[in-house]
């Protein structure tokens, strides 16, 4: 992991407050010392602009040109929104269930 945010050019603190951590902790899991969640492993993959997989391969592997960093705040903000218009059209798809239910056991 800190041979791919280091071939970004990115600061720990920078990773570390785009997955929602404490700098300490990105640190623990950049040295294998904490594990991390599924969803922060998706976020850590597309801020470094690589597929989750990539982790698990033992050496990282880099174009010649450092991949850009721009943006990265802009796409990680898209993903959020994205993330939570989903969420909440499965809530109120749940409420109309619900109300549909309600509904007919009440007449």
């Amino acid at each position: 992991m800190r041979a791919w945010r280091e071939h970004l050019g990115l600061k720990q603190h920078v990773v570390a407050d785009e997955i929602g951590v404490r700098r300490e902790w990105y640190v623990k899991l950049e040295n294998g010392q904490v594990g991390f969640k599924v969803e922060q492993l998706l976020v850590i993959a597309h801020l470094f602009q690589i597929s989750p997989e990539a982790f698990f391969k033992e050496k990282p592997e880099f174009d010649q040109q450092k991949m850009p960093s721009t943006g990265i705040k802009h796409n990680l903000d898209q993903i959020i929104e994205e993330k939570v218009a989903y969420f909440f059209s499965k809530i109120l798809k749940n409420i109309t269930t619900l109300k549909d239910h309600s509904t007919h056991d009440f007449k």
